[in-house]
């Protein structure tokens, strides 16, 4: 008779074996999960700079703001009204002499197409203080005017341009249109 008595207490198990097909598995999980730690630092750090230099220009905002209800609230005193009225004026001025004929010309010449003809052309102020531009054209073909103002809204200095009035004449078969829009001095700012 023959008896199988193992005297080990634990089973035998091929160490070696087993860490020979998971350590490699182990050490590249390893090698991910401290790539993606040193990436999630990295964002973090570059959040808290942008956090910082974000909040100093708020705080600037904020004085600055502080700065011009201060000055708003010195100006709208009746002693100064005198200098409110005129600083108004002055810049109502500067905004009028901001607009340069050379420019507006030379901007026509890129974007006028074939048949229309410009009859006027002046600048006024708005109420807004934004600076307005209007416009007058003749033109045989009515798909000719139109077609100028998608050219002037495509361009850097007119925006929201729209066709205010319309009239034929039937003797002379051309079409005059009003046109209005705003115009930006420098375009450098609008965009």
């Amino acid at each position: 008779m023959k008896l199988n008595i193992n005297l080990a207490t634990h089973p035998y198990e091929d160490a070696g074996k087993f860490y020979s097909a998971w350590l490699p598995l182990l050490i590249l999980l390893a090698g991910i999960a401290i790539t993606v730690s040193a990436m999630a630092y990295s964002v973090f750090q570059d959040r808290r700079v942008v956090a910082r230099a974000l909040a100093t220009e708020n705080d600037k905002i904020e004085k600055l703001t502080q700065e011009r209800k201060h000055a708003e609230s010195t100006m709208a005193q009746p002693a100064n009204s005198g200098t409110r009225d005129q600083a108004h004026f002055l810049n109502q001025v500067f905004k009028r002499k901001s607009f340069s004929w050379t420019q507006a010309f030379s901007e026509m010449e890129q974007i006028m197409p074939r048949g229309v003809q410009v009859v006027s052309m002046k600048p006024e102020l708005g109420n807004d203080g934004q600076l307005r531009f209007k416009l007058e054209v003749e033109s045989q073909r009515r798909d000719a005017i139109i077609e100028l103002v998608r050219r002037m809204e495509r361009s850097p200095h007119f925006k929201q341009a729209q066709i205010k009035a319309e009239a034929s004449d039937r003797d002379s078969n051309l079409i005059s249109a009003e046109i209005d829009s705003n115009y930006l001095v420098d375009a450098r700012t609008a965009r």
